[in-house]
């Protein structure tokens, strides 16, 4: 008989099955170009392999409504199982009806995925298309993956087909128990005291004031995924190049904290405008990968759900908006304050999780705080993804968009949110900023007015003085965005140093 391991559910997965029960499309899905010669046989030959490795993707939900937890079943990992979970694609139909052809199978993928039923991934191998290419999609429960698994789960792929066309023998290779090792570290935790200490930052953080306007306020029963609408807008090449290669080093900070402060900045010119009120306080929810900890376990070749949640309020006292947005004044001051307090929520944004949902005191006291002064706005920044090479297989082929669709009656966690991503393919290289609210309570209007606010604070920081000023001379070069295995361990080094 197979084995089954139980596998704790984290403080993020408590925060999705707070949201609703319907949580079944709640996926991810990428589009690679796939080998040419590439079967249907060897797509499951090749899943098979990685899912004896990574054991999230062999996972089922179990539980009630009020104790949920994920059954990792090697059951999942035989052929039969596998090859319920393959499906292929002929293609018959002209190249130019392809994206159409894909955008089907991508929603196909999706309502395929059950996570009661231990069906936590949906493979579909596309074409080939006029005898030219094909397209491997594979969608993913979030539950099982996170951005940075991807990057993992495609190196293996490549590295299992490489061993096929060299007719080696797939060998059993060490199962990857990262994520339960992590997810039973976290647990602990919950009643440590260098974790509760941190309790007061918390609450002194969500217990201010309410920094949104009244009239924007969250209704569970009224205000779910059937009522979200979505902006896409879009940084053009130059200004993404000066903002990854000049203005942060300028500035001497990263990306992330110029596109936060960008939006702390557009938030309170948006809020002046629209609704009258001045204030100088911005309440958020920032999104991380999680995957730094001080715990002396490697998270980054791990395939799961690490993300991390936690609120920042950022205060801007003596910030005049209409005077920094009319001349920059004071925007460097204005940087460094949002910095800040980014860092210092980085520093321990596991242990915000572990203190609202796994300890149930301190749930209670999060819980109570988080009602009083909810975080309406979130941001994340999915960092940067590279897609040059149009002939390499087993690559993003970034050109198929795709937003999930969520189950309509899943409750909308904020008023607005906004996902970032960089990304430098044959179109060149691009912020692209996915933009969504609550309808009943963000307009499509006001929507695109805080959106061109946020473009606006951008290019404050992208002007040649401040970064002549600085003293800064691109002298490098065009940067790859494409990371080398060295690169990964530079960061991972350097996580570590920060961290201890």
């Amino acid at each position: 008989m197979a084995a089954a391991t139980e596998i704790l559910t984290t403080p993020t997965m408590h925060w999705l099955f707070d949201r609703g029960q319907k949580i079944d499309r709640f996926c991810q899905s990428v589009v690679l170009r796939a080998p040419l010669t590439i079967t249907r046989d060897q797509v499951i030959d090749l899943l098979m392999h990685i899912a004896r490795k990574h054991t999230m993707l062999s996972t089922r939900l179990c539980g009630d409504e009020q104790a949920k937890k994920l059954v990792h079943d090697e059951a999942y990992e035989c052929k039969s199982e596998i090859e319920q979970r393959v499906k292929s694609v002929d293609i018959q139909s002209p190249e130019e009806e392809f994206s159409g052809i894909l955008k089907r199978a991508l929603d196909d993928a999706e309502k395929s995925i059950c996570p009661r039923q231990g069906l936590m991934y949906q493979v579909v191998l596309m074409g080939p298309v006029n005898g030219s290419f094909r397209r491997l999609i594979f969608t993913a429960h979030h539950l099982v993956v996170d951005a940075v698994s991807w990057g993992t789960i495609i190196k293996d792929l490549e590295e299992a087909w490489n061993k096929i066309l060299a007719r080696k023998q797939l060998k059993s290779e060490a199962r990857d128990f990262t994520f339960r090792t992590w997810t039973n570290e976290i647990a602990q935790k919950a009643n440590d005291p260098s974790v509760l200490c941190d309790l007061t930052r918390w609450t002194n953080i969500l217990g201010q004031d309410n920094t949104f306007p009244e009239d924007i306020q969250l209704c569970p029963r009224v205000d779910t995924e059937a009522t979200r609408k979505r902006l896409k807008t879009q940084l053009n090449e130059s200004d993404t190049r000066a903002l990854l290669h000049q203005a942060a080093h300028a500035y001497k900070c990263s990306v992330e904290e110029l596109m936060v402060a960008a939006l702390c900045l557009s938030f309170l010119r948006w809020k002046m405008t629209n609704f009258k009120e001045q204030s100088d306080g911005i309440l958020l929810n920032v999104e991380a990968h999680g995957r730094e900890n001080d715990w002396g376990i490697d998270t980054f070749e791990g395939v799961g759900w690490f993300t991390t949640l936690f609120p920042i309020r950022v205060t801007l006292r003596g910030v005049n908006i209409e005077r920094l947005f009319n001349e920059g004044f004071d925007k460097t001051r204005a940087l460094r304050m949002v910095q800040e307090s980014l860092k210092e929520g980085k520093k321990c944004s596991v242990n915000y999780g572990i203190l609202r949902y796994m300890n149930q005191n301190t749930k209670e006291i999060l819980s109570k705080c988080e009602r009083a002064s909810p975080p309406a706005m979130c941001f994340n920044y999915f960092g940067r993804h590279s897609s040059q090479d149009k002939e390499r297989d087993w690559s993003f082929d970034l050109e198929y968009e795709h937003q999930p669709t969520f189950e309509e009656g899943l409750r909308l966690p904020h008023a607005i949110e906004l996902n970032t991503i960089i990304t430098q393919d044959s179109r060149g290289t691009i912020l692209t900023a996915d933009w969504s609210s609550a309808s009943r309570v963000v307009s499509e209007a006001s929507l695109h007015l805080l959106a061109d606010y946020w473009q606006s604070a951008i290019k404050l920081y992208l002007t040649d003085d401040v970064i002549h000023a600085a003293g800064f001379v691109n002298k490098a070069g065009p940067v790859s965005l494409t990371m080398s295995a060295s690169d990964m361990e530079k960061i991972k080094k350097k996580m570590k140093e920060n961290s201890t």
